[in-house]
């Protein structure tokens, strides 16, 4: 009995290890460290992950804890959103632990939905802000893109004091500061709140040698910066306060300063212009410009002493409508100055292959005179625009007409819209899309049997493409 007893012992013992060594494999478990990391890395790119999901991920199983550890690139974007918890704070702080020396990518947004639009009542004030400075700023050296959305101006005044005395950031690529407050924009409105409008050189005026793009909406600093405003190929003004702008000179000491500079925007004031202030703008790189108006004489002032003559984008937009309760301006002077300067060299508009409106107002006899300023442009925007925009892009229905020969645009390849009428949006693709295969056919290039299939074809492709 006791060998029988031995005997069915070893015969369960080898069944047992049969049975584990049997057990399905998770195919995860199959993937080498390298390739399940990258899994991780393309789960964690996504704007909806959060970093708790990461976090949980470190919990499934000893492996993958192990993997997600070791991957130090996984931890490197830490993002902060109102309202700001010591839970939130707690997560950040292990991330910074967890990439070692990794680039970080931070994202502070710290707009309150419900905020009733009064600076002393917000509930993110600087002494939040200080908390969240002291944890980040001992890792300055490793800051790559910095993006920081605030209501009030406290948050961003914090950055900058404590930011004011750093020594070096070798790996600062990108900075977006955002007063997300248009309302200083209007016309006469000054910076406030006054307790703290001392201007702050940003970064101190450090040189920060891989810096190239800088965004800053709302904020007042100090704009006499030897270093920092250095060597960048993309830089956005937008709502500035009239009275904490750039002088021109100013202005001027900071694009020359930016040789390579490719990426322009402006939306409200840009540098402080006088009538006494002849100065040129010289950007010879500039590629893209976005201008949004508050009133055409800025408008105009400004584009008088531009010098961009490699210019192939241009986005203009009215934003009256979303910082004066007065609604739209009239856009008819700003288009004027198109129309005489066509033939300028200062800005090759009929070389532009990439033209965007939104919210433009004007006549349409105007708005004819200055669509027919860019004869090469291939790819059109029209966002919230009147129909009369619209509809002068439907060719005359004369049967002889060559569409070459006298249609707005003749170049055209994209159209894109928004809000738009679709009955007129339906005319002018497929009036356009019939110009073109008739000449086609005329040219012996085509056949019946292929316009029919062509045309189908184009008004699909121009109907896709409008789809905004």
């Amino acid at each position: 009995m006791k060998r029988l007893s031995q005997l069915r012992n070893l015969v369960s013992s080898r069944l047992r290890r049969r049975s584990s060594s049997m057990k399905p494999v998770c195919p995860a478990d199959q993937l080498p460290h390298e390739l399940l990391a990258y899994v991780f890395s393309l789960a964690t790119e996504d704007p909806a992950v959060n970093q708790l999901a990461l976090l949980h991920i470190t919990h499934v199983c000893a492996r993958w804890r192990h993997v997600a550890l070791a991957a130090q690139a996984l931890w490197g974007r830490i993002v902060l959103a109102f309202p700001v918890s010591s839970q939130q704070l707690a997560y950040a702080a292990a991330y910074l632990v967890r990439s070692g020396a990794h680039p970080l990518d931070i994202l502070w947004d710290l707009r309150d939905p419900s905020w009733d639009w009064d600076e002393d009542t917000h509930r993110f004030r600087w002494q939040e802000m200080q908390h969240v400075m002291r944890l980040f700023l001992p890792h300055f050296s490793r800051w790559r893109n910095v993006d920081l959305l605030s209501d009030t101006w406290a948050p961003i005044f914090t950055f900058l004091w404590y930011t004011k005395d750093v020594q070096s950031g070798p790996m600062l690529e990108s900075v977006s500061l955002c007063r997300c407050n248009a309302y200083f924009a209007m016309p006469g409105q000054t910076f406030q709140p006054n307790s703290l409008r001392q201007p702050i050189k940003l970064f101190g005026g450090i040189d920060l040698p891989n810096l190239r793009k800088i965004t800053l909406v709302g904020v007042h600093i100090n704009w006499s910066q030897p270093s920092v405003l250095t060597g960048l190929t993309h830089l956005e003004f937008k709502y500035l306060a009239s009275d904490v702008t750039p002088t021109v000179e100013q202005f001027q000491s900071i694009i020359e300063a930016c040789p390579q500079l490719d990426y322009l925007s402006i939306y409200g004031r840009g540098p402080n212009i006088t009538t006494d202030s002849p100065s040129q703008f010289s950007m010879l790189k500039l590629e893209t410009l976005s201008f949004g108006f508050l009133d055409t004489t800025y408008a105009v002032q400004f584009f008088s002493r531009l010098y961009v003559p490699n210019l192939q984008k241009l986005e203009l937009e009215d934003i009256s409508t979303g910082v004066s309760p007065t609604g739209s301006v009239d856009a008819s002077p700003f288009l004027h100055w198109f129309v005489s300067e066509a033939a300028s060299d200062r800005v090759p508009f009929r070389q532009l292959q990439t033209l965007e409106l939104q919210s433009i107002v004007s006549t349409k006899g105007d708005l004819h005179s200055f669509f027919g300023v860019f004869p090469a442009v291939l790819h059109l925007a029209l966002i919230d625009m009147p129909e009369d925009a619209l509809s002068l892009l439907v060719p005359p229905s004369s049967p002889d007409f060559q569409l070459q020969g006298g249609s707005l645009f003749p170049a055209l390849q994209d159209l894109r819209c928004q809000d738009a009428n679709p009955d007129i949006l339906i005319e002018v693709v497929t009036s356009r899309a019939y110009i073109i295969l008739s000449i086609l056919y005329r040219r012996h290039l085509l056949n019946l049997h292929d316009i029919l299939h062509l045309q189908l074809g184009h008004f699909l492709v121009y109907v896709l493409r409008t789809q905004a």
